[in-house]
Formats: structure tokens, sequence, C-alpha cells
């Protein structure tokens, strides 16, 4: 059997709708052989992410999940039913969630009275730029 890494900071962090990024690395591999059909890859966490897997051509296969809400996740990987070496991973996932469990941007702050005053009179000598 081929040996079967996997590394990235997706595996241990991530921001809620942000993409989580990995990369499964392959030592043995044929040329041109499409072979993400052994690959399967469980998270189980607060939310179900995306998952989105591309084919690289020299063997490896780069992942990308999106979380929704923060907490701590369980990423398994297995490679044709065998778990891949250090699976599972613990990653902690911290930013906002909505009600429907979509990320949510933060809201761009607002200034009233004194402070917008302030900021417009730095903004007009440019000591500021948004």
């Amino acid at each position: 059997m081929a040996t079967v890494e996997a590394h990235g900071g997706g595996l241990t962090f991530g921001i809620t709708g942000s993409k989580c990024r990995f990369t499964v690395y392959l030592e043995d591999f044929k040329e041109g052989a499409k072979i993400v059909d052994g690959l399967t890859v469980a998270i189980d966490g607060p939310s179900e992410p995306e998952i989105e897997f591309d084919h690289q051509d020299n063997g490896d296969i780069a992942v990308a999940w999106t979380p929704y809400a923060p907490g701590n996740y369980v990423l398994t990987l297995k490679f044709n039913g065998d778990q891949i070496k250090d699976s599972p991973f613990n990653i902690k996932v911290v930013g906002d969630v909505n009600t429907h469990g979509q990320y949510q941007a933060p809201k761009k702050q607002i200034y009233t009275g004194w402070a917008a005053r302030r900021k417009s009179s730095q903004a007009s000598q440019g000591k500021i730029s948004e």
C-alpha cells in the first residue's frame, strides 16, 4: 500500500466561513491516475462543512473544507479504508455564526457624533484610509 500523509493548516485551525486547506500526499502513485476514490474525509463538529477536492498533477490531493460554526471539529482521513498517519485530527474553529448556521461577516464599525467628526477630519487630512 502507498504511504499516505496529510499536512496543512486546515488540520489544526480554522475560521468560520473561510476555507481550511490541507494536502494529502501519496508516496507511491501512478502518473496521471485519479486516486481520490480511495480517499475518505469525515468531519464531525458543530456544522456540516463544504468539502472540495482538487487533484494535483503530481498525484497529491488538495482538500479544502469550509466550517460554518465555531467549535471543535474532528477530521478523520482514510485511504482505501485505512486511517492515514496522525488521523483523526482535532481542529479548533473560531469566528461568528448566525441563526441559520451560515457564516456572518463582521459588521463594519459605524461612527456617530464626536467620533464621526474626528474620523471625517482625519480622513480629509489623509491620516486614515478605508
